[in-house]
């Protein structure tokens, strides 16, 4: 009853963070990144429910693109290209999986014609414990480094808590599967 409102809000809430966001990178730093690119197609996608994992992904990937800018540590980036390869993988697995989950694609939505279809339970599980697990990684990941920046306590407990607080954007998506 209320899934469109809430998606309305949440669609118009992330529109503006993005487009604040590309102001910021386009008019004032003049340095726009991948991070930039992936977010942007990140939010044109979230709005199709086919291509809600695909969306999800691209959001992931745009925030190891950030982590990568914004931490240049060694150790840091050999983390973040594992992370990387971690989230390409099952992104890639969570995509194909919904996009050819009934072969004929159209047994999907009508049932009456021949078809094979993934194990729904066993295929909905594995991606929701993959979007979980890419999740935590990805508030964890940055948590070490923000810990041991030079700031007064209550700025960087600010700080940590801001950073592994859920926000509203496309994983918000309440129409999703």
């Amino acid at each position: 009853m209320y899934a469109l409102p809430v998606g309305i809000v949440f669609l118009c809430l992330a529109t503006v963070t993005v487009a604040l966001r590309l102001y910021t990178r386009l008019k004032l730093v003049r340095k726009p990144g991948w991070d930039d690119l992936l977010i942007v197609l990140s939010l044109a996608l979230w709005i199709t429910i086919p291509l809600y994992n695909l969306t999800l992904t691209l959001t992931k990937l745009s925030l190891i693109f950030l982590y990568r800018r914004l931490f240049p540590t060694h150790t840091y980036r050999i983390l973040l290209i594992l992370t990387l390869i971690f989230v390409i993988i099952t992104g890639l697995w969570m995509v194909l999986s919904t996009l050819i989950f009934c072969i004929p694609i159209n047994a999907f939505w009508d049932t009456s014609i021949p078809h094979t279809c993934l194990p729904e339970d066993v295929v909905w599980c594995l991606n929701a414990a993959f979007q979980i697990t890419t999740d935590l990684i990805l508030v964890v990941l940055p948590l070490p480094i923000l810990a041991n920046l030079n700031l007064p306590k209550r700025q960087k407990a600010a700080l940590l808590q801001e950073t592994a607080s859920p926000q509203p954007g496309p994983s918000s998506n309440p129409t999703s599967p």
